[in-house]
């Protein structure tokens, strides 16, 4: 039917995601799986919730802030949720 998108439509927007985890494997299963629906993503990466909250910090600096962070809890140096609770006070 014309003009009705289904879940499996691609989304031509562009986006910029932070993926935040320790684990390689995982940074990488979810850069592919949201590039399936969404090809004109762009992606930057932390391997720790410190690195997380720098990468958010220096993007917004440059004006091409990060629209969606996807934060795992537990790594090292700084946890998911400290860093997520740091990025939300910048941004109040």
């Amino acid at each position: 039917m014309q003009g009705i998108e289904t879940a499996a439509s691609k989304d031509d927007r562009s986006v910029k995601i932070l993926l935040a985890d320790d684990q390689v494997f995982n940074l990488i299963l979810l850069e592919d799986t949201i590039t399936t629906n969404f090809p004109n993503a762009t992606f930057e990466t932390a391997i720790n919730g410190k690195q997380a909250l720098e990468k958010v910090q220096e993007c917004d600096a440059v004006g091409s802030p990060v629209e969606i962070i996807f934060m795992d809890i537990g790594m090292p140096e700084m946890d998911g949720c400290e860093s997520s609770s740091l990025i939300s006070k910048l941004f109040r």
